[in-house]
């Protein structure tokens, strides 16, 4: 048993050759692509219908109106950046991206709410 003997990292060695090296270009598969960009859509989709469900959402539509729209370009764009099919490092910084404008757009609508106090149910 010599500092060279690799047979004894065998175990490792082949644990390690199985593990996807994600350096390369081909980690981001089409299906792994399409399944986060999908959930991401879906994911929007599901706010948008919670949203209608809230009692203040016929109250106040000049609020959640355009926040309506913004979650459903949001889950467009999503879906257009999985058929785009970036590296991954891009996908995941634009999928971020996404929710983060959405995010502070809603943000700010309630910031410039006329009336906050309507706001309080």
């Amino acid at each position: 048993m010599g500092l060279h003997n690799t047979s004894q990292f065998s175990p490792y060695l082949s644990v390690r050759a199985r593990l996807p090296n994600f350096q390369r270009r081909d980690l981001g598969s089409d299906s792994s692509i399409r399944l986060l960009s999908g959930s991401v859509a879906v994911l929007l989709i599901a706010l948008i219908s919670l949203m209608r469900s809230l009692s203040d959402f016929d109250r106040m539509p000049s609020l959640y109106q355009p926040v309506f729209r913004a979650l459903a370009i949001g889950a467009g764009i999503a879906l257009l950046v999985g058929l785009w099919r970036p590296s991954p490092w891009l996908l995941v910084l634009t999928l971020a991206a996404i929710h983060s404008v959405i995010w502070f757009f809603a943000f700010d609508r309630w910031l410039r709410l006329e009336d906050p106090n309507g706001a309080i149910p």
